[in-house]
C-alpha cells in the first residue's frame, strides 16, 4: 500500500507555531545608547559655553543627575530627554541620534569659535587633499585670500 500523496502547500513565509512567542529583533547595547546619548548632550552643553548648573536649574534637574547622565550612569527619563533638549536648545531627536541637525550652525556661533571651526574646516579640506601634489597647509588666517574658504568669516 502506497502512501497518500502530500497535497499541502508549504507558505513561502515561515510562520511561528501556534501560541508561541514571537520574537523581538535584539535590541542595542542599552550602554552603548547611553553612552552616546551622554556625547551629544555633553557636546550640547559644551557647544552653548553652559555649565552643568545651568543646564540642570533650566531642564528642571540636579546638578548630579546632568553630571550622571554626562557621564553615562544613569539613563533619561522621557520628560527629562525633553527639558534637556530645550535647554540645551536642541531636539530630542537629535539627542537620541536620530536627527542630524542640533548644534548651532556657524553664523550662531560666537566669533572665536565660528573661526577655529572654519580653520578646521580648512585642515580637514587638507588632509582629504595632501596626497594631490597641489596640497598645501591651511591659511595663517580663516577666509584669507585664496583659501578653500574665502569669504566665509
Amino acid at each position: 500500500m502506497t502512501p497518500p500523496a502530500d497535497t499541502s502547500v508549504e507558505s513561502p513565509v515561515p510562520t511561528a507555531p501556534p501560541g508561541a512567542a514571537r520574537r523581538r529583533p535584539a535590541p542595542r547595547d542599552d550602554a552603548d545608547e547611553r553612552r552616546a546619548l551622554a556625547d551629544r548632550i555633553r557636546a550640547a552643553r559644551h557647544s552653548l559655553r553652559a555649565s552643568q548648573d545651568t543646564i540642570a536649574r533650566a531642564a528642571g534637574v540636579s546638578r548630579t543627575a546632568v553630571s550622571k547622565i554626562e557621564s553615562a550612569h544613569r539613563g533619561v527619563q522621557a520628560l527629562e530627554l525633553r527639558r534637556l533638549a530645550t535647554a540645551l536648545r536642541t531636539s530630542p531627536d537629535w539627542l537620541l541620534g536620530l536627527a542630524d541637525e542640533g548644534l548651532p550652525d556657524l553664523a550662531a556661533l560666537h566669533p572665536d569659535d565660528r573661526r577655529s571651526a572654519l580653520l578646521y574646516a580648512e585642515f580637514l579640506l587638507w588632509l582629504a587633499n595632501r596626497s594631490l601634489a597641489t596640497a598645501r597647509p591651511p591659511a595663517e588666517r580663516c577666509g584669507a585670500p585664496g583659501s578653500a574658504l574665502e569669504g566665509h568669516r
